[in-house]
């Protein structure tokens, strides 16, 4: 018998393919009606079929998208006469006026629809008529066996890239136990995972036997690590074979169980189990494909948790772990947004530097500040309220954000409070007692910026009172600004008279124990106030518009200076190294500027390495570069500053042509105390280094152990007291008229040798260094 539909739509019942049904019925539906097209609903997901008179469709559509996702969802015909009213329509060409969508339905299953898109109105005769072919595609899909389920490789693929996609832990493991269950065809899975302490523990866990895999105890768990511990995959199928030691599968009821490791650079961190109380033929696809699925969540998850740590890195201090200047400034610029909201409680900002810190890294050497600094930054943790901000700013400045400040006393009496949590006597490990003096900045401005100025003022007022005071900011306070500007004065004329000196730091080859360049710092003996520190004129110079000028000293005094440095016994010239800041980067004289120091001083460029401070912003990148490729261009070396302490460091390394990474003295400093995220830092900054072909210098070493573990940790080139205190330019020329071939490096006092292996002597370094 011949069925109404099939006369009415012949190209379909005759299709001999689910794809042949369906292009034959919109080919049937052409001839009469607008713009058909048919979808179906594969792998979750409704895919065209077939269409006619579109040139674009969309496809992969969600079950709950759109008209067609509606039709899909409710089962039931849609009819929309006026398009343009109708929020889900999606429209695939531009002047349709309505749209037709029916349900394709095997035996009682929707399995897609079919759609009919039209410039003019339709009405029910189209939906009758669309209704009646969605019969005759619905009955051929049947009568060709239906649909076929997405193969196990497709169903992996969208499982992987679903996984790919997050960035929670805890939905990974969701999805990850989810696909177990998809894939393996067993009726329960669980994620379990190893913690520091080689304890096993089940995180995540679905299914019947939810609550048995859930309660298996620390000894069933390393049992079955044990099976995977060597990274192979583990299946049990036999439950009617349980050997001794194995009881608690038949006490679970489990008859079948599979088992795959969880691996991240070579080690086994997790195990995927899939589970079932009925005895499970081992198939070895399914295995294959439980093992990549098993590597795919091992693989986001080490992703998520290495994000985690770099967003750590980028908004916290790497010794202490408070926030940094960039987190402390974004969250004081929203107090000030909201400084005008009724229900504002208000905020203040203390800004504490500590006293007589620079006689503890003097006398007791870096390692012992760092000691201070981390047990200071303890205490203001302690002396917090909840929802203050603890911060360190850099070196032996921190600064608190203080929220519900209800006054200006109440601001004072919290700078107090904190400035005496700073200077009580050291309690449990020992370390040199320092005070604090701090400025307090009631929240009250345009900006973050403009609050962190006034705050920074009142400390320096606080400063100039004595160790151990507090200054509350006000308008008073801005007289003292004239005392800067009269410093500003005095700098202008220091740089005008030559009256700055210039001490060098030797940067030392770490595998032959060679000097190999030195890096220029700037000091300054103001003739009243004594030893002005560089980081005070430094700051000085940029906040007044002479960071040009002192730069163009320092070019000019270290290259005159280098000019006279004589050879390394082994032949290599002896390279000087000069910082400029980040914002020079955007200036195009600094180009001539040290254009013009090297021709002057009759300095080949390639003895010269100029290093950008990484810890400040470079806003603008291409500009940057556009600087850096004109100054390699005169053959210097290019070196990033304190890297892994700035703001984008990856960035830098990636957008700007760097020949050098210096890592920041904090990092070798926690290294040197056993902290295991330093030392792994600092291994994986070498590695980078290594693939993209740059030096690494290590900065502040302070010990031969240091230097060792430097060495295996594959670092290029080291500078330190342990190397050498900053030395005079006559020093240096003596210094390096003194290098023999026993290898030896200048300690503090001059003395300190370290014997070098013979086959490690006048090896040439892979490039350029200062």
């Amino acid at each position: 018998m011949v069925r109404h539909e099939d006369e009415a739509f012949p190209r379909c019942a005759g299709g001999t393919t689910i794809r042949a049904a369906c292009t034959g019925l919109v080919d049937d539906l052409h001839e009469r009606w607008g713009l058909p097209s048919v979808y179906l609903l594969i792998d979750g997901r409704l895919r065209c079929q077939a269409s006619r008179g579109y040139f674009h469709v969309s496809d992969g559509f969600t079950p709950a998208t759109g008209i067609i996702g509606r039709v899909i969802k409710g089962k039931a015909s849609v009819l929309i006469e006026d398009v343009t009213t109708d929020p889900s329509f999606i429209a695939a060409i531009p002047g349709l006026r309505s749209e037709v969508c029916v349900p394709v339905w095997v035996g009682d299953e929707v399995v897609g629809a079919v759609n009919l898109e039209s410039r003019t109105t339709l009405g029910a005769a189209a939906v009758g008529e669309l209704e009646r072919a969605a019969a005759c595609l619905g009955q051929r899909l049947e009568a060709l066996g239906g649909l076929a389920a997405a193969s196990l490789a497709e169903r992996l693929a969208r499982i992987a890239v679903s996984l790919a996609g997050q960035t929670d832990a805890r939905q990974v493991q969701v999805l990850a136990v989810e696909g177990a269950l998809a894939i393996s065809g067993m009726g329960s899975a669980a994620l379990a995972y190893r913690n520091s302490q080689g304890v096993w523990s089940v995180r995540h866990a679905a299914g019947p036997l939810e609550q048995v895999l859930h309660g298996w105890d620390v000894t069933v768990l390393q049992i079955l690590g044990d099976w995977v511990w060597a990274g192979t995959s583990s299946y049990f199928p036999d439950g009617e074979a349980v050997p001794p030691g194995y009881e608690f599968l038949e006490q679970g009821g489990i008859r079948a169980l599979s088992v795959q490791p969880l691996v991240v650079a070579g080690q086994v961190t997790g195990m995927l189990l899939t589970a079932d109380t009925e005895t499970a033929v081992h198939d070895p696809a399914l295995t294959t494909a439980m093992e990549l699925l098993a590597s795919q969540t091992a693989a986001t998850l080490a992703m998520i948790r290495t994000l985690a740590h770099l967003e750590r890195l980028a908004n916290h201090d790497p010794l202490t772990g408070l926030v940094n200047r960039r987190r402390l400034l974004e969250t004081l610029q929203t107090a000030v947004d909201q400084q005008h909201d009724k229900d504002w409680p208000g905020a203040a900002l203390v800004l504490l530097d500590l006293d007589g810190f620079k006689a503890v890294n003097d006398h007791h050497g870096h390692a012992v500040g760092d000691t201070v600094l981390c047990a200071v930054a303890r205490r203001l943790e302690a002396c917090a309220r909840q929802g203050d901000v603890v911060c360190r700013l850099g070196g032996d400045e921190f600064a608190v954000l203080v929220k519900g400040i209800a006054s200006p006393d109440e601001a004072a009496a919290i700078g107090n409070r904190y400035v005496a949590a700073v200077s009580r006597p050291p309690t449990g490990p020992w370390h040199p007692p320092v005070g604090a003096s701090a400025g307090v900045r009631v929240v009250a401005g345009p900006s973050a910026s403009a609050i962190l100025v006034d705050a920074d003022v009142a400390l320096y007022a606080a400063k100039q009172a004595g160790r151990g005071h507090r200054v509350l900011w006000d308008v008073a306070l801005r007289a003292d600004e004239l005392e800067q500007d009269l410093l500003v004065a005095d700098l202008r004329q220091a740089l005008a008279t030559d009256a700055l000196t210039l001490v060098y730091q030797p940067v030392v080859d770490i595998r032959t124990l060679r000097v190999r360049g030195a890096e220029a710092l700037a000091r300054w003996h103001h003739p009243q106030r004594g030893d002005v520190a560089p980081s005070e004129f430094v700051a000085l110079a940029e906040r007044a518009g002479l960071a040009g000028d002192l730069t163009r000293w320092v070019l000019q005094a270290a290259f005159r200076d280098a000019s006279s440095w004589a050879p390394a016994p082994d032949g290599e010239d002896i390279n000087v190294a000069v910082n400029i800041s980040a914002a020079q980067l955007g200036d195009n004289l600094v180009v001539s500027d040290v254009r013009r120091a090297l021709n002057r001083a009759n300095l080949p460029g390639s003895r010269v390495v100029l290093e950008v401070t990484e810890t400040a912003e470079v806003v603008d990148l291409e500009s940057a570069k556009r600087t850096l490729d004109a100054l390699a261009d005169l053959g210097l070396a290019l070196a990033l500053d304190d890297f892994g302490t700035g703001f984008s460091s990856l960035t830098h390394v990636q957008a700007l042509p760097f020949d050098i990474l210096k890592i920041d003295r904090s990092f070798v400093a926690a290294a040197a105390i056993g902290d295991g995220r330093a030392i792994a830092t600092i291994a994986a900054i070498c590695a980078l280094a290594t693939r993209i072909d740059v030096d690494v210098v290590a900065e502040g070493l302070e010990s031969k152990a240091q230097l060792a573990e430097l060495t295996d940790l594959g670092c290029t080139y080291v500078q330190g007291f342990a190397l050498a205190p900053p030395l005079l330019p006559t020093q240096v020329a003596a210094a390096l008229a003194r290098q023999d071939e026993g290898g030896w490096v200048l300690g503090p006092q001059d003395s300190l040798r370290i014997e070098v292996p013979a086959a490690r002597r006048y090896q040439a370094p892979r490039r350029a260094i200062g």
